[in-house]
């Protein structure tokens, strides 16, 4: 499997609720951070450590947003195929009906065939502004 093909799987995965499947694309190290804060500072809305904090993470999501779909997807990997690039829109519904809508740009770094290292960045403003 390629790593465009394991990132793609994150996706697929992440958006049929599948958190099983999901851990056995990460590193046990793996890390995902949000870069972009809320209150403009340069430090991060948040970081998530180890595996299970970056599936607590994805979890969170799920149970926050039943629908977690991302449209218009263009990828791009690094010539040495060290980093996977995602920039897609969002189209969610947050678990009390509103529609959410956010673009994303992730960055996934892999090792040794699994995910290393996520970066999310969207729109922090966005998500706070939806309440949840």
């Amino acid at each position: 499997m390629t790593v465009l093909d394991t990132a793609k799987l994150l996706f697929e995965r992440w958006s049929a609720g599948d958190a099983a499947g999901l851990r056995e694309l990460l590193t046990d190290d793996a890390t995902l951070v949000l870069p972009l804060s809320a209150d403009g500072s340069p430090e991060p809305f948040y970081t998530f450590t180890g595996a299970d904090g970056v599936l607590a993470y994805m979890q969170g999501a799920m149970a926050n947003l039943p629908q977690i779909k991302f449209v218009n997807q263009q990828w791009s990997v690094s010539d040495d195929a060290r980093f996977v690039h995602l920039h897609a829109d969002g189209d969610m519904v947050a678990r009390t009906g509103a529609p959410y809508r956010n673009r994303y740009v992730y960055r996934l770094t892999f090792r040794d065939g699994r995910i290393a290292a996520i970066d999310e960045y969207a729109n922090p403003v966005a998500w706070t502004n939806l309440g949840l």
